[in-house]
């Protein structure tokens, strides 16, 4: 909603303006970074009562690691690692190969193109930025996303990459699995 209101207020207030500057983001890889909490151990109920034999009892520990990625859970089809890595991918707004176009009509504010794979249709939006063009927002007429801004080296150079935290949105979506983060990391060929 704020993102449709967004493109609209734009759109009305500054069609006579002029464009300060275009700058595209290639994006030539994606990476996913998908991490869980460490299961603690179980505790006695008791700790320090004696056995029958005057000895303490020994804290119980599970057989086998309980966990997502157990080496125990024979479940069938991939780990839930693989699988919110493919979800999070098939979701991303761009693929490797597709781009953003950010069109500056003000100082932290403009026009949105973002370009899904090479060979898709664009799709039109818009975009704001912190002043210290730490975070980017993207707004698209379907959903909006927050992005961290940050840099990468390739070689020698300072390269532009863009993070995504969906941590809370996949511990609503597999709240059994103790995720503790997940991370989609976009590396583009554009100068930091």
């Amino acid at each position: 909603m704020l993102g449709m209101l967004l493109v609209c207020l734009l759109a009305a207030c500054d069609e006579k303006s002029e464009v300060f500057y275009t700058t595209t983001y290639d994006v030539v890889r994606m990476e996913v970074n998908v991490t869980f909490q460490a299961a603690t151990p179980l505790k006695p109920a008791n700790p320090g009562t004696k056995n029958t034999e005057g000895g303490d009892e020994a804290d119980p520990t599970p057989d086998e690691e309980e966990g997502p990625d157990a080496p125990g859970d024979d479940t069938p089809g991939p780990s839930i690692t693989a699988l919110i890595q493919e979800q999070v991918l098939a979701e991303a707004p761009v693929k490797v190969g597709g781009s953003y176009s950010l069109e500056y009509k003000h100082f932290d504010t403009g026009f949105l193109t973002v370009r899904p794979s090479a060979g898709e249709e664009p799709l039109a939006g818009a975009f704001s930025r912190t002043p210290e063009a730490s975070t980017l927002y993207l707004h698209l007429p379907d959903r909006s996303y927050t992005l961290s801004v940050a840099s990468y080296r390739y070689g020698t150079t300072s390269l532009t990459q863009f993070r995504a935290d969906l941590t809370e949105q996949f511990q609503r979506l597999y709240p059994n699995h103790m995720i503790q983060r997940v991370e989609r990391i976009e590396y583009t060929s554009h100068p930091y």
